[in-house]
């Protein structure tokens, strides 16, 4: 071997890997993770820091794709948080 892995050794690897597999665990680990006083602040100054800072209007073009990008995973965490907190809610009572 050169000391580069190939792909079934990733997949190998990737077996022990505790990244969530579908959607659905990925939304209820963000919404466990955010709900909480703390994952409230951390979401509303990220918020506050990517998404409601005015613009640079000198800004280059780069930078200005990095921050939509920041902006879009923003909205993704506060869309992931959403959709966890309905599906524990939709949740049967045991």
């Amino acid at each position: 071997m050169n000391g580069n892995p190939n792909w079934s050794e990733f997949e190998q690897r990737r077996g022990s890997d505790p990244t969530p597999r579908n959607d659905a665990d990925f939304d209820s680990i963000v919404a466990t993770a955010l709900t909480t006083i703390g994952g409230r602040a951390l979401l509303e100054a990220l918020r506050a820091r990517y998404i409601e800072r005015p613009e640079n209007p000198l800004g280059t073009e780069a930078s200005l794709r990095v921050r939509v990008t920041q902006q879009q995973f923003i909205r993704d965490l506060e869309a992931a948080c959403e959709r966890g907190v309905k599906a524990r809610k939709a949740e049967p009572k045991s």
